[in-house]
């Protein structure tokens, strides 16, 4: 498994970049992620981040959205999975493009609204002018 790469922790360091240096990696156990605090305290080596990141995967809940950020194969295979997605899709940039003409569209489809408030001595009356 591996990192997105567009992926950034706001935290700190991604979690499994921190503990790296105590070994742990998607495919450690939680045991070895509760352990893995004293084997860097023993090497001298905890610090700031390193506690973060130890939050972070001591948790299951917390864990599994650190991990669903991880993606299996490795990044060409990823890469390809990708490429290959893209293709199977339809060209959506005409949804992303905004439509200039919609508001006028909707100012010849209703032209004037009237509301009922309340109070019925009180009327309500909106126009669009197009």
């Amino acid at each position: 498994m591996y990192k997105d790469p567009w992926t950034r922790w706001e935290e700190s360091v991604f979690p499994y970049d921190a503990l790296e240096e105590a070994g742990i990696t998607p495919d450690s156990s939680m045991r070895d992620v509760q352990e893995s605090s004293f084997t860097l305290i023993e090497r001298g080596a905890w610090n700031q981040q390193q506690r973060v990141a130890w939050d972070e995967l001591r948790l299951t809940r917390r864990r599994l959205w650190v991990d669903f950020l991880q993606h299996s194969g490795s990044p060409e295979e990823v890469a390809t999975q990708l490429e290959q997605w893209g293709q199977d899709l339809p060209d959506l940039s005409i949804y992303l493009a905004p439509d200039l003409d919609g508001p006028h569209q909707m100012a010849d489809d209703f032209g004037r609204l009237e509301f009922v408030a309340v109070d019925p001595d009180i009327k309500i009356v909106m126009e669009f002018d197009s």
